[in-house]
């Protein structure tokens, strides 16, 4: 019974591993637009919902995608890959510099599959490390550190063996800083003199929409 069950669990094993025969690496470039708002409270991003249409932090961003995607099969298939993106937020005629650095993990169906074309959708969730600040360097870098944790969702297009487009919202679920674990009225006046001179608006997760290129190889 013992090498039954031994034998099975290598049956499996090389079934997953034939099934994993087709990860692939991909580089990949993306741009988009996000809106939200900058909060020193930590906990649920329920705010960027709540004042999304009378927000007034709003910008663009774009960001630079390194990863690796897996397919059980032909229609199914998971990735992971890291992101890497600047761009700039608008608040009262000022712009910030919008830095971060994420990791995300997405499912991926492709639900019409053709010889040269494919069709599908995905869901996912990612999160990292940000911050957006007037100015950039060692302070603002630390003092307007920001953890944001998000849903992903969207729309996969593949064009033959290499090529896929993907249109991805990602919705804020969590938001975490530095400012907001001590709690903003805690902080010394010296401490909001320095956010004043950096030009921290505290953490910004935002409601992104962005397009995307993935070169797979």
């Amino acid at each position: 019974l013992f090498m039954k069950k031994l034998l099975a669990l290598g049956v499996i094993s090389f079934s997953l591993s034939a099934s994993l025969a087709e990860a692939r690496f991909f580089l990949g470039v993306e741009g988009g637009y996000s809106r939200g708002v900058a909060t020193f409270s930590n906990g649920f991003a329920s705010d960027s919902y709540k004042n999304f249409i009378d927000s007034t932090l709003e910008g663009w961003n774009a960001d630079i995608d390194i990863g690796g995607q897996w397919f059980f099969g032909e229609r199914i298939g998971i990735r992971t890959f890291l992101g890497l993106g600047y761009g700039q937020a608008y608040v009262n005629s000022e712009s910030l510099h919008d830095v971060n650095m994420n990791i995300n993990f997405d499912f991926m169906a492709d639900l019409i599959k053709g010889s040269s074309v494919s069709f599908g959708v995905f869901v996912g969730a990612g999160g990292g490390y940000s911050f957006t600040t007037q100015s950039l360097g060692l302070s603002p870098l630390i003092l307007g550190a920001t953890f944001p944790i998000y849903a992903r969702a969207g729309f996969s297009v593949g064009l033959g063996e290499n090529s896929r487009i993907d249109i991805t919202a990602k919705l804020p679920l969590l938001t975490y800083s530095v400012i907001g674990f001590q709690g903003f009225d805690s902080l010394s006046e010296d401490d909001k003199k320095d956010l004043s001179e950096f030009g921290i608006v505290g953490a910004y997760n935002p409601v992104r929409f962005s397009v995307s290129y993935k070169y797979v190889f």
